[in-house]
């Protein structure tokens, strides 16, 4: 048996199976309004392995972040009163500054909630729903409440972020916690950027 079969407090191990951390800066973003009425699959384990819209017209629309401008943050929140849970928060840099963009991002003013799905830097499977993997290709944070525009900035003459949009989306104040961590979400890209779509009318 070789050091790579075992890891801390002895616990079996792979050399070749391990957690891959980082974001490729790709997220998609999806009206919560539509993610509500979408046919989610998940595996037996909770992961969700297909999405299907449903909403006709709706859609999932990606930003772009330079890689590592894309930042998450999951921390828990104990609620002395009753159940607790986490929060979610996604800081993103966005180089697009097309109107088109603008709007988007407008868009999501006056607690327009959204759900998002981080792309991470694991290996991506060919077909969806190959199995519980360790390292999860997509991530989806505000299944349970969405998520909300809470700060935005674009300052042109800020060196840092070359006057790019700056955005925060968060779990919305006084809403309900979320109850369990971001799901993974075990699809293939192809199958992902299918979401971006418009559902057509029947």
């Amino acid at each position: 048996m070789s050091v790579c079969d075992w890891g801390s407090e002895f616990i079996p191990t792979s050399c070749t199976d391990y957690a891959i951390g980082g974001t490729t800066g790709r997220v998609w973003l999806i009206n919560k309004a539509d993610w509500g009425t979408a046919t989610i699959t998940e595996g037996a384990t909770g992961e969700i392995t297909a999405i299907a819209l449903t909403t006709v017209a709706s859609e999932a629309y990606r930003l772009e972040c330079p890689r590592g401008s894309l930042t998450t943050d999951t921390p828990v929140t104990p609620n002395a009163g009753g159940i607790g849970g986490f929060t979610h928060t996604i800081n993103a840099v966005i180089p697009d500054m097309t109107q088109a963009m603008k709007n988007s991002i407008s868009s999501l003013v006056n607690q327009n909630l959204v759900i998002a799905i981080v792309e991470t830097q694991a290996p991506k499977p060919a077909t969806s729903g190959t199995g519980d993997v360790k390292s999860p290709p997509y991530v989806v944070f505000g299944d349970t409440s969405g998520l909300e525009l809470t700060t935005s900035g674009m300052n042109l003459a800020d060196q840092a972020t070359g006057g790019s949009i700056s955005i925060t989306l968060t779990s919305p104040a006084n809403s309900q916690l979320e109850l369990n961590l971001p799901k993974n979400v075990d699809m293939s890209t192809a199958d992902i950027i299918a979401l971006e779509t418009p559902v057509p009318a029947p």
